[in-house]
């Protein structure tokens, strides 16, 4: 039997991988990516949550420098193994939508901008410990909406600290990756103040246990605000990817129907 392989067959094949740009959302992914990021958060941060607690119990208040950079150091370190287990969670669905994209090089380049970012973000807490620790008064109390502001312009900052090393993985399989630190920053100007809401969310005199829930509650919903942001951008780099494909398939079908084949 013999048979040709013609333009329309290829245009009929093309047009099944090409994808079309009113059909880039993909609610199965969304809803996959923001899980992991709930699932990473919840394991991650609650870990450096613990830790904290655990010193504040131990320890107490930091009353001398040593004490006060010796806690920046532990949670800095804890703030790293969260970059790693968020970066684990996110690569399960990344392993199977960019399979050049190794673990290790996602998980490594995640927890390097979790490092940086909590070492940031622990400087002012540590200095102000440090200033309080020479003088012995109380800090200005501020209001809610100036905490929340703050805490949404510290996410903005540390979302783009964060996307960074995750762009530099990232710009190897896709292009217009720099899209990326501008989406962790804006999902972290929106999961920062949820978090911040964890501090103050647990009445005074509550349970252990009441505690324990609000703060995986709260650190849940940060997450998945965090991974619902992002994972917006994603679906984007992933259409941009996939219309970068579609006429290198195109162009190795035309090139293979130039002459015609004769298959056997």
């Amino acid at each position: 039997m013999n048979t040709f392989v013609t333009r329309e067959e290829i245009s009929r094949v093309e047009a099944t991988r090409r994808p079309q740009s009113r059909n880039w959302w993909d609610w199965k992914l969304w809803l996959q990516w923001t899980l992991a990021n709930v699932v990473g958060e919840v394991l991650g941060l609650g870990l450096a949550g613990a830790v904290a607690i655990a010193l504040v119990l131990t320890i107490g208040e930091p009353g001398t420098a040593p004490i006060a950079l010796m806690i920046a150091g532990v949670m800095i370190a804890a703030g790293a193994l969260e970059g790693v287990i968020a970066g684990f969670a996110q690569w399960l669905v990344l392993r199977g939508l960019l399979r050049r994209l190794s673990r290790r090089e996602w998980v490594t380049a995640t927890a390097i901008g979790a490092l940086v970012a909590w070492a940031i973000g622990m400087a002012p807490s540590t200095l102000m410990a440090l200033t309080q620790s020479a003088v012995s008064a109380s800090p200005p109390e501020i209001s809610e909406a100036v905490k929340y502001a703050f805490a949404s312009v510290m996410g903005a900052a540390l979302g783009t600290i964060l996307g960074a090393p995750q762009w530099r993985a990232l710009r190897r399989y896709a292009s217009g990756a720099s899209l990326w630190v501008w989406a962790n920053a804006a999902a972290w100007a929106v999961g920062m103040p949820v978090v911040f809401i964890s501090a103050g969310a647990s009445p005074a005199g509550a349970s252990a246990l009441s505690i324990a829930l609000t703060v995986v509650v709260t650190i849940a919903a940060a997450g998945a605000s965090v991974g619902a942001v992002h994972g917006v951008a994603l679906l984007w780099l992933l259409r941009l990817r996939q219309e970068e494909a579609s006429p290198a398939i195109e162009d190795a079908w035309l090139t293979s129907s130039r002459p015609p084949q004769r298959v056997q």
